[in-house]
């Protein structure tokens, strides 16, 4: 009986709310004083990344999701990788890939207990085509495929 109460707080610790994924992160920004437009930008990339803190935003889905113009949005990401927040790999443009972001969650205050997942289906992703997804990494994620064939 104790195995299976210990296996159900298990579960149910599993099952993370968009405060228990954003309190570490919002933790993390005060605790560094990072400037209003870096946050905005990791906000931005957040919203768009996958459990082991990957994703695709192109610039235009950065810009609508932030706010920030594309100048603000290059000289912060050098700042931030310069700083240790994120890494990134440029997209081939000829085939008009996004850049692929890899967010340091170690950094953002995430860790073993507290480890980023998509949220239950009560919110799913709905991408401009309408189509429906766990998080906005996964729409990201085919659509870089996609343009690879």
């Amino acid at each position: 009986q104790g195995l299976l109460l210990l296996r159900l707080c298990l579960i149910m610790a599993q099952q993370r709310t968009q405060f228990d994924l954003m309190h570490p992160l919002f933790q993390t920004m005060k605790e560094h004083k990072l400037p209003t437009t870096q946050r905005m930008l990791l906000l931005g990339l957040f919203r768009f990344m996958d459990g082991n803190g990957v994703c695709y935003p192109s610039y235009r889905a950065l810009m609508d999701e932030t706010g920030l113009s594309r100048q603000a949005i290059a000289t912060n990401l050098k700042k931030l990788v310069a700083n240790g927040w994120l890494e990134y790999e440029t997209g081939d443009k000829a085939l008009s890939q996004a850049n692929t972001y890899y967010l340091n969650l170690n950094k953002l205050g995430f860790t073993i207990d507290n480890t980023v997942v998509p949220l239950p289906n009560r919110s799913k992703y709905v991408a401009v085509d309408g189509s429906e997804w766990d998080c906005a990494s996964d729409y990201w994620k085919s659509r870089q495929l996609s343009l690879n064939h």
